[in-house]
């Protein structure tokens, strides 16, 4: 059986037909005192004992009132203290959940201008600069593989170069201590029917300390020692820093989707050309509103398990409307140089893993 509370108000209700019995009993015995005295000339220890349990009695009545008045008062005082205090607390609680949204957007804002500062900090191209900048954009898993593809040439379909920052493993064969490692690999984009295929690929590593100078002119050497290089438009080595931080740009912004309009659906590859990019959902130019998914490219001959009979032709997506053609069809051969992408099997001990720390120092 479920006792109601009694309420406090009800708790500390006087009983009034208590107190005036009490009272009454100690006047009479008080006024009994003073009879005996005056008309029966009564002196003695009876008078006092009447007097003093009287006054007792008398007493005790005033003192119940006002007890349970006192009580009453100091009841109701702490009610409105606790509700008081509740109410404190409460706003307190609701100031302190409101600075926490502050905080949050604050610490929010601070990691936004974190990245933004990281990427145009590449304005200045050193070593660490370009080492954070990528670092930055693997920690938000901004590029695919720590890795990020630029045009590299006057043409976009003459040469790409990759970028990458991270720890390359020692290997003792071809005298390669490992460690931390600014990569560039020069991809030759157009075919090269009088170069050996193993040469199409070059790759050139930024040394801590080394200039912009001269990682440029040690490029410059490489293509023309492998006799790709067919005048300055071959390599335009500050255009390609600047797009390789308008592609980080990109990336990060799209990774943390600032609401941006540019926004890219996945992982940044390659930045193919100028609001061209080839991601890990596919083809995309979203300010033509246009994403090729990946699956709609098909796999190299070299991929499939058994042969067969007759290998269906691959039909290309249709050019979009608005679209150059030039342009159009040096992305889907891009496009179809790299999807689909493999992702397996992989080394249980990779010889490189991408970085999301910058260097110690430059």
């Amino acid at each position: 059986m479920v006792t109601k509370p009694v309420e406090p108000q009800q708790q500390l209700k006087v009983n009034w037909p208590l107190v005036v019995v009490v009272e009454t009993i100690g006047i009479l015995m008080i006024v009994l005192a003073f009879c005996l005295e005056h008309w029966f000339r009564w002196v003695g220890v009876t008078e006092s004992v009447l007097v003093n349990v009287g006054s007792t009695v008398l007493l005790v009545g005033i003192l119940y009132f006002v007890q349970r008045r006192f009580l009453k008062r100091v009841t109701e005082a702490v009610q409105q203290a606790t509700i008081a205090g509740v109410r404190a607390e409460t706003r307190d609680i609701r100031v302190r959940l409101d600075e926490l949204d502050d905080r949050m957007d604050a610490a929010m804002q601070r990691r936004n201008e974190h990245h933004e500062e990281t990427v145009e900090a590449i304005v200045t191209p050193t070593y660490g600069n370009l080492a954070r900048a990528i670092a930055d954009a693997n920690a938000l898993g901004a590029v695919l593989q720590g890795s990020i593809g630029v045009q590299g040439s006057a043409y976009p379909g003459e040469l790409g170069l990759t970028f990458s920052w991270g720890f390359s493993q020692p290997n003792g064969r071809f005298n390669d201590e490992g460690g931390k490692e600014l990569a560039i690999v020069v991809n030759t984009l157009r075919p090269q029917p009088d170069i050996v295929a193993r040469l199409t690929t070059i790759s050139v590593k930024w040394n801590p300390g080394e200039s912009f100078e001269d990682v440029g002119v040690r490029l410059v050497e490489a293509l023309q020692r492998n006799g790709i290089w067919r005048g300055e438009e071959t390599l335009i080595w500050p255009q390609a820093i600047r797009n390789l931080r308008t592609a980080l740009d990109w990336a990060s912004r799209s990774r943390r989707h600032t609401g941006d309009p540019d926004q890219l659906s996945g992982q940044l590859i390659e930045m193919v050309a100028n609001g061209w990019a080839i991601t890990t959902a596919g083809v995309e130019c979203p300010s033509l509103g246009i994403l090729i998914p990946a699956n709609q490219f098909p796999e190299p001959p070299h991929w499939r398990f058994k042969k067969q009979e007759e290998d269906v032709p691959w039909i290309p997506p249709a050019k979009p409307e608005g679209t150059d053609e030039v342009l159009w069809n040096f992305v889907v051969q891009r496009a179809r140089s790299i999807f689909p992408i493999q992702t397996g099997p992989f080394k249980t001990f990779p010889d490189w893993y991408p970085l999301s720390t910058g260097p110690d120092d430059d």
